[in-house]
């Protein structure tokens, strides 16, 4: 299996000359996020974290949020430079795109945020008293014993 090191990031950065660079997964072609030049270089500064092996690009570096300076510079390379989630680049967008990715990602995010807040409103928690009734529908024994 292939290794990953911030250094081969930080050279991605080099070749391209952006403030960022969007993620894609390696199988699958979906829209992780961004990688920020300045948390690279940030990294960087430490050259034990710059030769530190990944086996992916780590999901603390990705950010699905850009400042709209980094999205403009990033449009003015366009098509865009992108990098699968092992750290090669794996294709190019027009800045249209970019775009459309962008707005799923947030939607998909929207949705999880969604289905979480639900999962939150639904789970009975032990000192809950509707718990307690289930607790106790539970322990009453065959129910035909009613009749």
């Amino acid at each position: 299996m292939s290794s990953l090191r911030l250094s081969h990031l930080l050279q991605q950065f080099y070749r391209h000359a952006v403030p960022c660079l969007p993620v894609v997964e390696a199988e699958g072609d979906r829209f992780l996020g961004f990688i920020l030049r300045a948390e690279i270089d940030r990294r960087a500064s430490d050259l034990e974290r710059l030769q530190e092996e990944f086996t992916r690009i780590p999901s603390a570096l990705l950010h699905t949020q850009i400042s709209d300076e980094a999205l403009h510079a990033l449009g003015e390379k366009s098509p865009v430079p992108v990098l699968d989630e092992l750290g090669r680049e794996h294709t190019r967008w027009p800045k249209s795109e970019l775009y459309r990715r962008m707005a799923a990602l947030e939607e998909e995010q929207r949705d999880d945020d969604d289905d979480a807040r639900v999962h939150d409103l639904l789970a009975i928690r032990p000192d809950d008293p509707l718990h307690l009734v289930a607790d106790v529908g539970q322990t009453r024994g065959d129910p035909s014993e009613d009749i």
